[in-house]
């Protein structure tokens, strides 16, 4: 799950359906985004992080980012 963008979402008092309206986006879908069932496209991620106050990095890339040094870590 993308915890940060919950996270995010509900420090701003935003809903699921306030922050899908202001992406442009069903509820549904950004729920999907947010559970991480659902990939955005690069359009929507940044309506997402501009929305949240962030980057589209922070928010869908710091942990898989993460995790991928862990893993070259752990090979070396």
């Amino acid at each position: 799950m993308r915890e940060q963008l919950r996270k995010l979402r509900i420090e701003k008092g935003l809903s699921v359906e306030d922050a899908a309206s202001m992406v442009g986006i069903s509820p549904s879908h950004y729920y999907k985004i947010e559970q991480g069932r659902r990939n955005p496209t690069i359009a929507v991620a940044r309506k997402i992080a501009d929305v949240l106050g962030s980057t589209v990095d922070a928010l869908f890339f710091a942990s898989e980012l993460d995790d991928a040094s862990k893993e070259a870590s752990a090979d070396a």
